[in-house]
């Protein structure tokens, strides 16, 4: 199944409002970085072609703030968010190119996501 988008987690607060926002791609190329265990793993060179990766995958995947409270009761509004906000997701993100086909980092080889 193809990713459609991901989705950054953020807390609204008690009593905030559910909302999903496109991020821009720097902010989203940043995020999948950070939320990898590459900075951990790799040397420097390998790092420097994750970053390149993710920086792919923010341009190929929207990339979205999804904020909400967390209250139990309102998961199924949080769903009817994601889905409302899914039937918007189109690939790339406006006023960017397809880039080349993404390579692994570690591998270097085609990289399915």
């Amino acid at each position: 199944m193809p990713v459609r988008a991901l989705y950054l987690l953020a807390d609204s607060g008690r009593g905030g409002a559910v909302s999903a926002e496109r991020v821009s791609r720097r902010e989203a190329t940043l995020a999948l970085a950070r939320h990898s265990v590459a900075s951990r793993l790799f040397d420097r060179d390998l790092l420097a072609r994750h970053l390149e990766f993710c920086a792919q995958a923010a341009a190929l995947i929207p990339v979205r703030r999804l904020s909400y409270p967390r209250e139990y009761a309102l998961l199924p509004r949080v769903r009817e968010v994601i889905e409302a906000d899914l039937g918007t997701c189109s690939g790339a993100m406006p006023g960017t190119q397809s880039p080349a086909p993404m390579r692994s980092p570690a591998a270097n080889t085609p990289a399915t996501l």
